[in-house]
């Protein structure tokens, strides 16, 4: 399909929103694992507010509303997994989870396999269209 002349499709990744809990063992070295694989990949982080403490400070905070993100990783379990369903679901971002703790159902992704799943899923990501919620 052709829109004004312009080739109609996906668009490739840029902005990557990170929620996290600031009090799970591992937060520090997951950030600093995703700070490397966003510059590997010419991305821009956005981190929230609990989470500044952990990255430098020309990294953004996120904003209010997750309508200008591609993705939202959350660093944690399955808690921090659902409040990140509930920032990204209005606006329809989907969710990488990475599982800090011992046991995740949602959040299935290691820490240690963080570079490799991140690359993978901005990959593939870049390639499905858009869609409007995770029930369309």
């Amino acid at each position: 399909n052709q829109l004004d002349g312009k080739r109609a499709g996906p668009r490739r990744m840029k902005t990557i929103g990170v929620l996290g809990n600031p009090l799970t063992d591992g937060v520090a070295d997951a950030l600093t694992r995703l700070l490397s694989a966003a510059e590997a990949n010419d991305l821009t982080l956005q981190v929230g507010s609990d989470l500044r403490e952990f990255v430098p400070r020309d990294v953004p905070e996120l904003p209010g509303e997750a309508g200008k993100l591609d993705l939202l990783v959350t660093l944690g379990g399955d808690g921090t997994l659902l409040r990140g369903a509930r920032y990204a679901a209005p606006a329809g971002v989907p969710i990488f989870g990475i599982n800090l703790g011992q046991l995740g159902f949602l959040t299935s992704v290691a820490v240690e396999e963080l570079a490799k799943s991140a690359s993978a899923t901005v990959n593939a990501t870049s390639l499905l269209p858009q869609t409007t919620s995770a029930n369309g």
